[in-house]
Parts: structure tokens; C-alpha cells; sequence
């Protein structure tokens, strides 16, 4: 539909996609991974890029009712593959988590037990290790895609306020970013055709069922008021761009 109406644009879709691995070395843990790359990766970039879903998804999904026939009454019907990996322009990734996967039969979830990879120091307990981004970014690359990539979302959440001088300060976000950052251009080097890096967020925003009390902005936002702060992390995002404007590069 969007083509039809601007040919010339470039359409895509963007998954969230996390990178996953076994907590330790037994089996248990192994197969546990396996579940929840499909549960939380696969099972949306298979149909996409593959056009179908391999047999251990259709496993995983069984239970619900995934076969890996297209039926008029099942959750596949006809048609729906190819409908699902028409050709797009692009592939947008977003990326957050670095887990470290445990099977626990005592788990509410499938019997897994999710454990961020230290440093973990968001106010959502996600980690700060820029590695995950691109190994994902290497992975869509060699296993799914060779359309150009954008991260269309990466970020981080901290405590941030406003100083008595009215300054916001939040180097762990500078930090954060500058190795994220360098993730992309190390994945870039290795072969990921990745075409743009978006931070999120450009402002302080409504997240989801945690309401405003997680602020991922370069930009602070003072809510009753409305009052808008830029972050230390805005004038260092600034400055990084401008370098690679300019052709310098830190």
C-alpha cells in the first residue's frame, strides 16, 4: 500500500531482536536458549526473511496452534508467507537486552529464568555491553538478510534530574552511547551493510506500563511543565555527529 501511493520511498520493518546465550554449559540451559531465540527472535525473522517457519519454531508454537501447513482454519492461511516476505528495502533493528538464559523448572515462564549480562546499570536492569549489538547486527547479516540495516532504536533508561545550576548530567548515557556507537562501526568493518544508527529517545517519553518514570531522552522533559533540558548526552550525541560529518572521526 505504501508504495502504491510513493514508489520511490524505501519501505522496511523493524524487529526487536536480543542477543541470547546459555548461562552455563549444561544441556538444560542450551535447549532453554534455543526456546527463547525462537520464542523471542526467530519467530519474526524466519517468516520475513525465509518466507516460512523452520520445523523447531513450529515445534515451540505447537501448543498454540502454529503448523507449518496453510490452512483456511489455522493460524497460517494461505497466502500468508508470501504476504509476510514480500521484498522490503531495508531491515530495522532495534536493540536493548544482552541475556544470559537459565532453565528453571520453578520459572513462571516456560520454565526460564532471564539473567542480564553485567554491567547492568539502567534503571531497568538492562546491561552495557555494546559487544550484543554487534553480534546481532552480524547475525541478521549472515543468517537472515543481506539488506541494508538500520537500528532504528537503541538505548538506555537512568535516573536522570536536573542539577541546582539546571544542568542535567548523565555521562552513564554518554558512555553507553559511545559503545554502542563503536558496536555499529565494528560490525560495519565486519561486514554488516548497516546504514543508519537511531538513539532513543530524542526526548523523555511515555514508556508503556512504566508510565514516565523511565526516561530514556537526550532531552529531559520537566512533565508538569512542560520545560525541556538538554541532556549532557545531547551535546556529546551533537558533537559525535558532526565529527562524522565533517569526516573526522574520535
Amino acid at each position: 500500500a505504501f508504495r502504491e501511493r510513493r514508489p520511490a520511498v524505501s519501505v522496511g520493518i523493524t524487529n526487536i531482536v536480543s542477543n541470547l546465550a546459555p548461562l552455563s554449559d549444561s544441556s538444560d540451559d542450551a535447549r532453554a536458549t534455543a526456546a527463547m531465540d525462537i520464542r523471542m527472535n526467530r519467530i519474526f525473522l524466519e517468516p520475513l526473511y525465509r518466507g516460512g517457519y523452520g520445523d523447531d519454531v513450529v515445534e515451540v508454537f505447537g501448543a498454540h496452534g502454529l503448523t507449518g501447513d496453510e490452512t483456511e482454519s489455522g493460524l497460517v492461511r494461505p497466502g500468508d508467507p508470501a504476504l509476510i516476505a514480500v521484498p522490503t528495502d531495508f531491515a530495522g533493528i532495534n536493540h536493548y537486552t544482552n541475556t544470559l538464559i537459565q532453565h528453571d523448572p520453578s520459572a513462571p515462564f516456560n520454565e526460564v529464568r532471564m539473567v542480564q549480562v553485567e554491567p547492568a546499570p539502567t534503571t531497568f536492569g538492562w546491561s552495557d555491553t555494546p559487544h550484543a549489538l554487534r553480534d546481532v547486527l552480524l547475525r541478521v547479516r549472515n543468517e537472515f538478510t543481506e539488506l541494508p540495516i538500520y537500528v532504528t532504536e537503541n538505548g538506555a533508561a537512568f535516573f536522570d534530574y536536573p542539577t541546582p545550576d539546571g544542568e542535567v548530567r548523565d555521562p552513564e548515557r554518554v558512555h553507553y552511547l559511545d559503545g554502542y556507537t563503536r558496536a555499529v562501526a565494528d560490525a560495519v568493518a565486519a561486514g554488516a551493510d548497516v546504514r543508519g544508527y537511531f538513539a532513543w529517545s530524542f526526548l523523555d517519553n511515555f514508556e508503556w506500563s512504566h508510565g514516565f518514570s523511565k526516561r530514556f531522552g537526550l532531552v529531559y522533559v520537566d512533565y508538569p511543565t512542560q520545560r525541556r533540558i538538554p541532556k549532557q548526552s545531547a551535546y556529546w550525541y551533537r558533537d559525535f555527529i558532526a565529527q562524522h560529518t565533517t569526516g573526522r572521526t574520535a
